[in-house]
Formats: structure tokens, C-alpha cells, sequence
């Protein structure tokens, strides 16, 4: 049990007592010391209101079963939708900042070794620009399956994603041009792939 927890707290986690927790019960909460979830308990049957884990942890002093050696836990706690994070692209950002050492306990991760990197010969069939131009400028930024507009706009020219799929594929003796092509958003281009039992890269 503890008398303290921290909460994400517009973009940073920060050391709060218990009756502001429990006057706050939308923000995400971790333990002070191994930073995994905690909720908050009210006071009761002789017990003074506390933080206890939601999944037991034996590495932290302030948990059930502690053995004796402090570790970080496993599943540290993240925050969550209207806690007040900051915003995606600044995560991202603040992410690529931590240490090596920070980013392995996020990802549970305890493993120093750099992931196996593998070669593939991979097939791809020439396009011609001007059918690819062609067959975005007559979608008008709009997917030619679900007719929503793009996701988002390219940061290189604000045009409209889109992606260009050729109908019967490259691969199957389909032809380059416009006739043979529609204009996808990047979800239903990839479920019309999957449909087909297409690979992601075939064409």
C-alpha cells in the first residue's frame, strides 16, 4: 500500500497525495516506485484510504510478496485517452529522447541485442507517373471504395493521401493505365489485398 501515487498530469507524471487522486479518479495513475498501474482505494474497516497495484508486482516495496529486489514493472502504466497526455506527435517526439536504456523498459524489453535483420528479393512492376497522377487527380481526394476523403494530407505537397491500385494486377497480366486503376485509402487498399489474398507489395 502507499500514500502516494504519480498521475499524468498535462504531459508529465507527477507525485500526488491520495484525496487528490481520489478527487481525480479520470486521471492515469502509476506507483511511485516501479511505475505500474495502481488504482485508489477509499478509506474503510480500519483502513486509511491508499494506492495498491492492479497487477501485483514482487519487485516493488510498496506491493503484496515484494522479494527483496526492486525492478521496474513489467507492464508500466501508459496513459490513457482524456488523462491530459500531450498530444501524439509530441509523444513521439519525447519518446526518441529517452535513453536506450528508458525505451528497453518500456517495451519490456530486457534484451541489449539489435533485432535480426533478414534480405527478400522482392518483384516490382514499373508505373507509369502519368497514370498514377491521372487516376489521383480524377479521385478529387476522395477513396474509390469507402468515398471518404484521404486520411490526411503528404507534408512534401498537402495533396490528399491516396493510393493507386491497379484492378486486375500488374502481376496477373493487368495493364498500366488509368481505366485499370482506382484510387484507395490506405485501410481499404490494403482489406482489398487481403481479400484477394494479395501480397502487401503485389501489383
Amino acid at each position: 500500500m502507499a500514500n502516494q501515487c504519480e498521475a499524468w498530469i498535462e504531459g508529465t507524471w507527477q507525485r500526488i497525495d491520495i484525496p487528490t487522486a481520489l478527487a481525480n479518479p479520470d486521471l492515469s495513475k502509476r506507483c511511485i516506485e516501479c511505475y505500474g498501474a495502481v488504482r485508489i482505494h477509499k478509506a474503510g474497516s480500519g483502513v486509511s484510504a491508499h494506492a495498491e497495484h492492479r497487477v501485483g508486482h514482487t519487485g516493488c516495496s510498496l506491493a503484496q510478496h515484494f522479494d527483496g529486489k526492486p525492478r521496474k514493472h513489467p507492464n508500466p502504466a501508459t496513459p490513457s485517452a482524456g488523462s491530459g497526455e500531450k498530444d501524439f506527435e509530441q509523444t513521439i517526439v519525447d519518446f526518441f529522447q529517452l535513453s536506450d536504456n528508458k525505451r528497453r523498459i518500456l517495451f519490456k524489453n530486457d534484451t541489449t541485442e539489435p533485432p535480426q535483420k533478414t534480405s527478400e528479393l522482392v518483384t516490382r512492376y514499373a508505373r507509369k507517373q502519368s497514370v498514377v497522377n491521372d487516376c489521383l487527380s480524377l479521385a478529387n481526394g476522395k477513396c474509390g471504395k469507402c468515398k471518404k476523403p484521404a486520411p490526411f494530407r503528404k507534408l512534401s505537397n498537402n495533396e490528399p493521401f491516396l493510393e493507386v491500385h491497379h484492378i486486375r494486377p500488374l502481376s496477373k497480366n493487368g495493364i498500366d493505365e488509368v481505366q485499370n486503376t482506382i484510387a484507395l485509402c490506405p485501410n481499404c487498399h490494403r482489406e482489398t489485398h487481403d481479400r484477394l489474398s494479395m501480397d502487401v507489395d503485389d501489383e
